[in-house]
């Protein structure tokens, strides 16, 4: 974790399951340039932990890409009902990613900019595709990605825990997990 070269706090979070808890984990990070990103990401990964505990299935790969989607739903709504109800949390939000293990597959939901990564035999290889409007032009063909590490807009994102009533989420699943923990 880190704060990065312009943001005073760091506003990131994360959590990693304890002895004889699901093999989930989270990461949420802030946005920076709105009110209380350190607030939206802890209480993200709080209601994403609530909705997981409260709905766990062990029935499939369906059921659980769609708890882990109605689990960043859930979040969203939560988040976005502070930001409504509390001035100082106004227009915050955070990005998330969710990683549940299960049965040597890795099921993924994320929103927002916060990248995962896997690395095997000393190959890294992105898992996940940013939410952010430089991804966008590069997905257009309008910039290239050498171009997209030079503009100032670099880290807008478009997608974001929080940040609006609705949220779309991505979901992927990768397999052959060696070791969860």
């Amino acid at each position: 974790s880190d704060k990065g070269k312009v943001r005073i706090q760091n506003q990131d979070s994360i959590y990693v399951p304890g002895k004889n808890e699901y093999n989930l984990y989270i990461i949420a990070d802030g946005m920076g340039g709105a009110k209380a990103g350190d607030v939206a990401s802890i209480k993200a990964i709080e209601y994403i932990k609530e909705y997981i505990k409260n709905n766990y299935v062990d029935q499939g790969d369906t059921k659980i890409k769609e708890m882990i989607r109605e689990s960043l739903i859930y979040a969203n709504e939560k988040v976005y009902s502070l930001s409504e109800e509390n001035e100082d949390y106004e227009g915050m939000g955070t990005t998330v990613i969710v990683v549940l293990v299960y049965k040597n597959n890795m099921y993924i939901g994320h929103i927002g900019d916060s990248r995962l990564y896997r690395i095997r035999n000393d190959f890294i290889r992105k898992i996940t595709k940013d939410h952010s409007y430089v991804q966008k032009l590069i997905d257009e063909g309008e910039i290239t990605e050498e171009e997209a590490q030079k503009r100032d807009d670099k880290s807008v994102i478009l997608r974001a825990v929080g940040a609006e009533k609705g949220v779309v989420t991505d979901y992927k699943k990768t397999g052959h997990i060696i070791n969860a923990q």
